[in-house]
């Protein structure tokens, strides 16, 4: 009886601890970007996704130029995500919709061959 126990209790505590590691597929949607500054400047930039993204709420992203290719981001260096403007950028109205990428990794990859319609830029988004 108490090797029974033991045993339930042991593939209880595992399958918690494989739960948790569990990591959510990458989700697409759009969201809504206003940047601080000109557009074709860095900084950061109030995005707002747009439902039915899984997170709705407003936050303050860092907004970076890039050149436009492949990229991975770390959640410990951009703990809640980046907006990133493709080079040379087009965009010039104060909002703009862009196409957003969220994961709940340690980290988000964006392959522009495989998401060939953002043109100007995109948004990695760490889900909580």
């Amino acid at each position: 009886m108490k090797q029974a126990s033991l045993l339930a209790l042991l593939v209880a505590a595992t399958v918690m601890s494989v739960s948790a590691a569990v990591v959510r597929a990458d989700v697409w949607g759009t969201a809504d970007v206003d940047p601080n500054q000109a557009w074709s400047a860095n900084g950061d930039a109030y995005v707002s996704p747009r439902s039915p993204f899984p997170e709705t709420l407003t936050r303050l992203l860092p907004l970076e130029h890039r050149a436009y290719g492949s990229y991975t981001i770390s959640r410990s260096q951009y703990p809640l995500g980046l907006v990133i403007v493709f080079i040379p950028g087009s965009l010039s109205s104060e909002s703009r919709p862009l196409p957003i990428q969220g994961g709940s990794g340690a980290s988000i990859s964006y392959d522009p061959d495989t998401h060939q319609d953002m043109p100007d830029g995109v948004v990695l988004w760490f889900l909580s």
